[in-house]
C-alpha cells in the first residue's frame, strides 16, 4: 500500500500554507524564517520571488490537474511526498514531524503529482536542452493513475540526486491533496 508523507516543522502545526495568506503576512512569515538555518529555509531568501513564483506553480498545477479530470474543491494544494524523501527529511536535518496517509485514502480527482517537487519541475521544462532534464516526468502534472503506472518504470527517489547528474533533481515524487477536509 502506497503512503503518502507530510513533512512539517517541529515548531509548527501541519497542512499550513503560505497560498493562505495575503501576500504581506505570507512576506513576514518568510522574514522569520532568515534566522533558520536548515536547507528548506533556503527557497525564501528572495521572498517576493518565491511567492510569484509559487502562485503561478499553483495556477499550472490546477489548471493542469483539472485538464485531467481533477476536481479541485480548493484554491491551492497541500503538500504531500509519494512515498519518502530522504531530501526533505535531511533538508530539515531530521527537526521535523511526519504525518502518513495512505494513498488509497484520497480520491483521484482530489490529487495529482509531479516528479519532483511541482516549482522544481515546471522550472525543469525551461531546461530541456540540460542532462538532468527527463522528457518523461519533468514539467507533467500527473494523476494517481498515470503516476503510479510512471513508478512502475522508474525507481523511487532515494539519493540519486547526490551522485547521478542526470537525476540532479530528482528529489521526491510530490503529491498534490486538492481538498484538505480530507486531512
Amino acid at each position: 500500500m502506497q503512503k503518502l508523507k507530510h513533512f512539517y516543522p517541529y515548531d509548527s502545526k501541519p497542512f499550513l500554507s503560505l497560498s493562505s495568506l495575503s501576500h504581506s503576512k505570507a512576506l513576514e512569515i518568510i522574514h522569520s524564517f532568515s534566522n533558520k538555518e536548515e536547507l528548506v529555509y533556503r527557497r525564501f531568501k528572495k521572498a517576493n520571488k518565491y511567492l510569484l513564483e509559487r502562485s503561478h506553480t499553483e495556477e499550472w498545477l490546477k489548471s493542469e490537474f483539472i485538464k485531467k479530470g481533477g476536481k479541485p474543491k480548493d484554491d491551492y494544494p497541500t503538500y504531500f511526498v509519494l512515498g519518502d524523501s530522504p531530501y526533505v527529511y535531511e533538508g530539515y536535518d531530521q527537526k521535523c514531524q511526519t504525518i502518513e496517509i495512505d494513498l488509497s485514502c484520497i480520491p483521484e480527482d482530489q490529487i495529482s503529482f509531479t516528479y519532483p517537487d511541482s516549482m522544481v519541475s515546471k522550472w525543469l521544462s525551461t531546461q530541456q536542452n540540460q542532462i538532468y532534464f527527463q522528457e518523461t516526468y519533468h514539467g507533467q502534472v500527473f494523476s494517481k493513475k498515470e503516476i503510479l503506472t510512471l513508478m512502475k518504470s522508474l525507481k523511487f527517489p532515494e539519493n540519486e540526486w547526490k551522485v547521478d547528474l542526470n537525476r540532479k533533481y530528482d528529489f521526491f515524487v510530490e503529491a498534490q491533496i486538492w481538498d484538505k477536509s480530507l486531512l
